[in-house]
């Protein structure tokens, strides 16, 4: 059998799997190359503000901490599962997830190679 470069005979991941070998990126540049509803791996900083979570890149320099522009909001992220440390009520903490972004919105797909998240409930 003659395999072509790149070609192997393992199945590729199907559309709905979170894909751990993505390359991390930023939130910026998820927000600026990233098609509306395709998989991305961000490393970010989490951050909840009033208790709505957020990724973005950098924090301001506050207490508690808040996100720095660009930033935007996570839903279904396993909030409880990732090490996150709480200050004045606010939760903070640097993450590596995968997600989809439509808008201003990120929706948690799986956790990112370097996470200690899992999707199991």
């Amino acid at each position: 059998m003659v395999l072509l470069a790149g070609c192997t005979d393992e199945p590729a991941p199907a559309p709905d799997e979170p894909t751990s070998a993505l390359e991390p990126i930023s939130v910026r540049e998820a927000l600026d190359r990233v098609e509306p509803g395709e998989q991305v791996r961000v490393q970010a900083v989490l951050v909840t503000e009033a208790g709505d979570p957020y990724l973005c890149d950098s924090v301001e320099d506050t207490d508690p901490e808040q996100c720095s522009d660009p930033k935007v909001e996570i839903v279904g992220a396993p909030i409880d599962d990732l090490e996150l440390t709480e200050r004045r009520g606010e939760l903070a903490g640097e993450v590596d997830v995968v997600v989809t972004i439509e808008d201003q919105t990120a929706t948690f797909v799986g956790p990112g190679m370097d996470s200690e998240a899992t999707t199991e409930g």
